[in-house]
């Protein structure tokens, strides 16, 4: 066992190998030091320079969260795509970001959902320059939410699993994962069909708030984070 650990992985590819580590949100040095190498000896494999053996391979893989096999592949795929940054304080976002990028992304490329553009909810094209509660009257008028429907709610909770409900009923995926509140509280995709992610670990107002904030963005057309 010993000896297999110590196998060199010859025909790994270093290109895919940057490529995951770059859209795992994973550190060099965090990387280097799990492998039992210095920073400069992992940036030698990435250059191709040096091979990995089979233990050092099988914990990058656990570390940037990809099969073994992909490091085999002859190029690397796309990257990742991060949400437009909307954000106050844009910059860098971190691993579970990027793993929660990566999940949502995948759900919209299988999703069963035949999206309709012109759905009803779709046909609100909402404009920063029109009355907000223009808007609104108009969103909640397909969604079926009358003020004395809202005023039957007795939680958050309550409120935000039924409007998943409904938003998933016009086609809007709303998913909810955990990552830090650093990064972001909520974003939502590009593409069809619409995407929307909520950060669990806020507090439910907030989920609350940020599910119908993003809604916002994707009815002025500026899906992001």
């Amino acid at each position: 066992r010993s000896s297999m650990a110590r196998m060199t992985c010859t025909l790994a590819n270093s290109d895919v190998i940057t490529w995951a580590r770059r859209n795992s949100g994973r550190d060099i040095d965090t990387i280097a030091k799990r492998l039992s190498l210095t920073p400069d000896a992992y940036l030698e494999i990435e250059a191709g320079n040096r091979k990995p053996t089979l233990s050092q391979l099988r914990e990058f893989s656990v570390l940037v969260k990809r099969p073994l096999a992909t490091f085999y592949l002859r190029s690397a795929p796309p990257d990742v795509k991060k949400p437009r940054d909307y954000r106050a304080s844009t910059g860098s976002v971190g691993r579970e970001a990027m793993l929660s990028f990566r999940k949502a992304q995948r759900v919209q490329e299988l999703s069963g959902v035949s999206f309709v553009d012109d759905s009803p909810l779709f046909r609100i094209r909402a404009r920063l320059v029109l009355p907000a509660a223009t808007v609104a009257g108009q969103a909640r008028e397909v969604v079926g939410l009358s003020a004395e429907h809202q005023e039957r709610f007795h939680s958050s909770k309550e409120f935000t699993g039924w409007l998943v409900q409904a938003l998933a009923a016009v086609g809007v995926h709303v998913l909810f994962h955990a990552y830090s509140t650093d990064d972001s509280k909520a974003y939502s995709l590009e593409g069809t069909p619409p995407v929307i992610v909520v950060n669990r670990r806020d507090l439910l107002n907030s989920q609350l708030f940020s599910l119908l904030h993003e809604l916002c963005h994707l009815l002025l057309r500026r899906p992001g984070m």
